[in-house]
């Protein structure tokens, strides 16, 4: 049976080709809906789905409450404070120049900061002085 096209969504009822109802069983409780109002209600569904599952939350930078930076290691390896902000900035992942345009400093500027961070932490990668510093409780 081939079932021709309507102008109306509608449950439970589908016009044949020679244009007669197939009809629900009486005392059923069908309805028909137009097809703009259930395309608009597939539409708002979607965008909202899209904006749910898109939505960027925005990355925290602040430490929780419960960290504390131990200053006796800070001391020990006379990071400055610089060093330390780079470090954390690092840590959530940014790279030399998005760390540069958010401390409003040169690219060249946070690589003498990472390579002088590597050179007292006894580091070789970003990954590496991340890791380190975590362990020493520099960082969260």
């Amino acid at each position: 049976m081939r079932v021709a096209r309507s102008t109306t969504s509608s449950i439970g009822s589908v016009h044949a080709p020679d244009d007669r109802y197939f009809q629900p069983p009486s005392g059923s409780n069908v309805t028909i809906v137009p097809d703009s109002i259930v395309a608009a209600i597939f539409a708002a569904l979607g965008i909202w789905l899209g904006l749910t599952i898109n939505r960027k939350k925005a990355p925290s930078l602040a430490p929780p409450p419960s960290f504390a930076v131990d200053s006796q290691r800070l001391a020990e390896t006379g990071i400055t404070p610089r060093e330390l902000e780079i470090l954390g900035l690092m840590a959530a992942g940014l790279s030399n120049r998005e760390i540069a345009e958010r401390l409003f400093v040169s690219e060249n500027t946070v690589k003498t900061h990472s390579s002088r961070l590597f050179d007292k932490l006894g580091a070789r990668r970003r990954t590496q002085a991340v890791q380190l510093a975590k362990q020493a409780r520099l960082i969260p």
